[in-house]
């Protein structure tokens, strides 16, 4: 580029390089207009296929009504932040200049190993330090600050509920300050990983919808009514007042220590992420395997260690640390699959919705089970399950952002009150129906 500064096009000559341009995918290339030579306006045009979906962008589909427009749109604001004036255009591609024949590209299904593994691998140390915050908050002797109770209103899940909405409060602030998006293939791909990892898996199993809902439900069996509705109010208000002050935190946080880069820079990273060249096949076959590899030791470190134990409350810890990526992949495939994109804070989150319904219904079976097996293996696999499986398939980190990022919105401010409304309604109506046998029968 050097010293040659970024105008945009006239919209004829626009149009006009749009219709002739024969560029290969995921190539910028440099296109001078018809005008004097002294004003030197230069643009910078984006081609890219219609039948390929080239770049994962907030899983966009070139083929879907109104979704080129959104992809121009995201690349200009890219572009504009950066410093650099610029237009992107869309235009067809010549079949014959696909540079996707010339070598093996990342597919969506290797994409989806990559983010499951990364999920995968993470859940299970996101409920490995639930269990451990449930440890150290008991109220029992010897724990470390005899705080909760199964029978309070300060329910065992509620540190741990809190801890991971800070995080993810945080992880949401990096994402926003650093601009970082979701391109199927880039030199970020790591970061990326990481950071779906983080959030979706181990934050998302850090945090527990369903055994709050549980401890709510197992309060009110008892006739505590009271309890249950504190205990409703303080795991819903807690979590959220923290993702707030984590937000806030994160943006302090960044002016302190997430220096930018400087302008220039900045818009060349903004070009790598977007529209860096293709990466082959075989860098992303090295992270699979990692990846995989990390994975297959995790579930045998656990597997071993539940064979060779022999305290079932510690078999019930290692049963659930091997049932956690089920709930916590089935959860992102409900969210990728249900929640609206591109604009999740203007729908309404159907798969976090039904994830916390499931969950939390699927815990109050285990927990009612439970209250009549005292031991053996039906008291390890009903106790390893509601903290493993039915634990990750819901989320409260989640759950809390999109509260907020609805409340953030003036068209979608009732559905802020209205979302966690009917979750917590619906999931107690379940909840109490197939618990409410083992304590009245």
């Amino acid at each position: 580029m050097g010293d040659t500064e970024l105008v945009p096009l006239p919209a004829a000559a626009a149009a006009e390089s749009a219709a002739t341009s024969r560029t290969p995918m995921s190539s910028w290339t440099t296109t001078a207009a018809a005008t004097p030579r002294s004003e030197e306006p230069v643009a910078r045009q984006l081609s890219t296929g219609w039948a390929n979906d080239e770049y994962d962008l907030r899983v966009i589909s070139i083929d879907e009504e109104g979704m080129r427009e959104k992809y121009i749109a995201e690349l200009e604001r890219k572009v504009a932040t950066s410093g650099v004036n610029a237009t992107a255009t869309l235009a067809p591609m010549d079949a014959d200049n696909d540079v996707s024949k010339e070598k093996p590209r990342l597919t969506y299904a290797v994409s989806d190993l990559q983010l499951a593994m990364s999920i995968c691998g993470m859940s299970s140390l996101g409920t490995l330090l639930r269990i451990g915050l449930q440890n150290a908050f008991a109220a029992d002797e010897g724990t470390v600050f005899d705080l909760t109770s199964p029978n309070d209103a300060l329910f065992p899940d509620l540190p741990s509920n809190v801890v991971g909405s800070f995080f993810i409060g945080l992880a949401q602030s990096y994402v926003q300050q650093h601009q970082v998006i979701k391109p199927m293939r880039n030199e970020r791909r790591w970061e990326q990983l990481v950071l779906v990892g983080f959030t979706t898996g181990f934050c998302g199993s850090l945090t527990t919808f369903s055994s709050w809902n549980a401890s709510a439900v197992a309060l009110a069996a008892e006739s505590e009514v009271f309890s249950c509705i504190f205990a409703y109010l303080v795991g819903l208000t807690l979590p959220l007042v923290t993702l707030v002050v984590a937000r806030d935190c994160g943006k302090a946080l960044s002016s302190l220590f997430w220096r930018r880069q400087d302008r220039k820079k900045a818009a060349a990273s903004t070009e790598s992420m977007i529209m860096e060249k293709d990466m082959t096949l075989a860098p992303q076959r090295s992270i699979t395997v990692v990846l995989v590899g990390i994975f297959v030791l995790q579930l045998g470190l656990y597997a071993w260690a539940l064979a060779v134990d022999t305290n079932e409350i510690r078999r019930g810890y290692w049963l659930a640390l091997l049932l956690s990526p089920i709930g916590a992949t089935v959860r992102w495939w409900l969210a990728m699959g249900l929640n609206k994109k591109p604009d999740p804070h203007l729908k309404f989150p159907l798969g976090t919705f039904i994830a916390n319904v499931c969950a939390a219904t699927l815990a109050a079976s285990f927990a009612a089970g439970a209250n009549r097996v005292d031991s053996g293996w039906g008291f390890i696999v009903l106790a390893g399950a509601k903290t493993g499986l039915s634990g990750t398939l819901s989320t409260v980190s989640t759950f809390m952002s999109e509260i907020h990022a609805l409340s953030s919105h003036p068209p979608t401010r009732l559905l802020a009150y209205s979302y966690p409304l009917v979750t917590i309604m619906l999931s107690f109506t379940l909840g109490i129906a197939v618990y409410g046998w083992s304590v009245w029968v």
